[in-house]
């Protein structure tokens, strides 16, 4: 019975079946709700106490192009790295949204004793394509150093650099960090930022990637599934439904 109920349902949200008494009488008595029983017990991440606030003032300054699930893995890993020596980095900054609800978030679990370091071209996509990447040179352009650093000056803990990562990472190169946040989209960055952070992640400090498994960047998945070939006994690895790839390091 519950099969055929789910079925109707089906059928009713793709607008395959439109008979007005048949959808009141399904929904009036919850058959929806029994026969998708599952999702109704989810938790609702938008009610959760901090975060929902928080996310919503982000995706509605629309700075940043992660909606609630996305920012929401981000919410849990500031929270499970609150404890861990290190600061954090975000590559891959557009216009500073993310990076504004990283710092929030950061503030709202009581973390008052780490900076956050910003990279970004600020100039959209660079040209050091592969052939995997799908993004092309330029996207993402509608934005500017000048802007990002405007509307972040109120948090004295950040520093934002500048220009390609691998040109900037020299400038981070003694400090150890907790929580790694890369949104690059393209092969070889991705490439380089897990290369270099693999030696500055501390123990139990974790990095979030960002478009690992989204089929717009499968430079991103290349990028990753090449790094653990070389270092998975030094990760616990998590393929997200959200899209993103999550590495603790052991």
């Amino acid at each position: 019975m519950k099969q055929i109920i789910r079925n109707i349902m089906h059928q009713i949200l793709k607008g395959k079946i439109t008979h007005p008494i048949l959808k009141k009488t399904i929904f009036k008595y919850g058959f929806y709700q029994k026969s998708l029983g599952a999702n109704i017990k989810k938790i609702k991440i938008f009610e959760i106490d901090g975060f929902g606030v928080l996310a919503r003032s982000m995706i509605n300054e629309k700075r940043t192009y992660l909606k609630e699930d996305r920012l929401y893995i981000l919410w849990q890993t500031v929270k499970q790295t609150a404890d861990i020596d290190g600061d954090v980095a975000e590559i891959g900054v557009f216009r500073g949204g993310s990076s504004k609800f990283i710092v929030e978030a950061l503030k709202r679990n009581g973390v008052k004793n780490k900076r956050i370091y910003l990279f970004d071209t600020f100039k959209g996509m660079p040209d050091n394509l592969v052939r995997e990447d799908k993004r092309g040179k330029g996207g993402f352009e509608d934005t500017s150093f000048e802007t990002v650093k405007k509307y972040l000056s109120s948090y004295s803990n950040i520093i934002i650099y500048k220009g390609m990562f691998e040109d900037n990472y020299r400038f981070i190169a003694d400090k150890k960090f907790s929580m790694v946040h890369i949104d690059v989209d393209i092969y070889n960055s991705a490439k380089n930022c897990l290369n270099f952070f693999n030696s500055h992640l501390n123990i139990g400090g974790i990095i979030v990637l960002d478009d690992y498994g989204f089929i717009t960047c499968p430079g991103i998945r290349k990028a990753l599934n090449e790094f653990l070939l070389k270092y998975k006994k030094s990760y616990i690895f998590f393929d997200i439904e959200t899209g993103q790839g999550l590495l603790i390091k052991k």
